[in-house]
C-alpha cells in the first residue's frame, strides 16, 4: 500500500505525540501496556508505509533499511517483549536504536 501525503502527515502526527509521551518519562524504562502497544502499532504501521514506499522507490532503500530493519528484528524475535527505553529523542538526523 503506498502511503498518501494525508496518511503520512497524520503518522507523523502521531508519531510526534508518542515522541511527547516518551520524553516525559525521562529515560525511564517504558512499563506502561498502553504506551508499549501504541509503540507497537506505530512500528507496524511504519513497516506498512515503507513497503509501499519501495515499491515506488520514494525513498533510497539504505534509508529505509536503517529505520525497517531493527523495527522488523523486534517484532521477528523471541517472544520476550523488548525494554524499550523512552530516553530515545527523535530528530530528524537521528538513527533508529537496536532494540
Amino acid at each position: 500500500m503506498t502511503p498518501t501525503s494525508e496518511q503520512l502527515e497524520a503518522f507523523f502526527e502521531r508519531l510526534r505525540a508518542l515522541d511527547r509521551d516518551l520524553a516525559k518519562l525521562k529515560g525511564a524504562e517504558v512499563t506502561n501496556g498502553k504506551t508499549i502497544a501504541a509503540i507497537k502499532t506505530i512500528s507496524k504501521e511504519w513497516l506498512r508505509f515503507s513497503e509501499g514506499l519501495r515499491a515506488i522507490e520514494a525513498l533510497p532503500k539504505e534509508n529505509l533499511d536503517s529505520i525497517d530493519s531493527p523495527l522488523k528484528e523486534m517484532f521477528e524475535g523471541t517472544r520476550r517483549p523488548p525494554v524499550l527505553s523512552s530516553s530515545y529523542v527523535w530528530s530528524p538526523d537521528a538513527t533508529v536504536p537496536d532494540f
